[in-house]
């Protein structure tokens, strides 16, 4: 998985892509990239599993602090400023520092700063046209059996995202 700095409708390999933004934290990251099974598969390191494309050396520094707080052996993470493609169905992983500007060569995170961490998800294209053929069998289901459940909380649980909260 691509782990990044920001997100820019410019990573986008079709700007017209339906895109899912969802906050999580730092473990998503420990998860991915190492998989707490090491001693099974000692082949799932951060190096493996996780692509680093972070523009600034401090903040690949701070990750790596931060990293070192909940995991052994954290790799140094070196700054990475190549151009990045998001794919229709690909998933990255946004690190954003938020806080002053980072004094230079500093590894751990200032005082009053924070990193959030979010998933960035490029939808299928065609999740709209999804959502109404799942509409249509569950209106079908309902009128069958008389459901008083909301047909589109059904639809928004299967497809993981709510047709309200779409970004296009």
């Amino acid at each position: 998985m691509k782990v990044l700095n920001a997100f820019s409708i410019n990573m986008l390999e079709d700007e017209k892509a339906i895109v899912k933004i969802v906050e999580t934290d730092i473990w998503s990251m420990i998860d991915i990239g190492y998989c707490d099974m090491k001693d099974v598969y000692p082949e799932n390191t951060l190096e493996k599993n996780l692509e680093f494309h972070i523009g600034h050396q401090q903040l690949c520094d701070i990750l790596r602090t931060e990293l070192k707080k909940h995991v052994k052996d954290v790799p140094e993470i070196k700054a990475n400023r190549d151009t990045v493609t998001l794919k229709e169905g690909e998933t990255a992983l946004i690190v954003q520092y938020r806080g002053q500007r980072l004094p230079e060569g500093a590894t751990e995170l200032p005082k009053g700063a924070e990193i959030k961490y979010y998933y960035v998800t490029v939808m299928s294209k065609d999740l709209d046209k999804k959502y109404k053929e799942l509409k249509k069998k569950f209106d079908y289901l309902r009128d069958m059996w008389g459901s008083g459940y909301l047909i589109e909380e059904y639809v928004d649980r299967y497809l993981g995202v709510k047709k309200g909260e779409w970004v296009e």
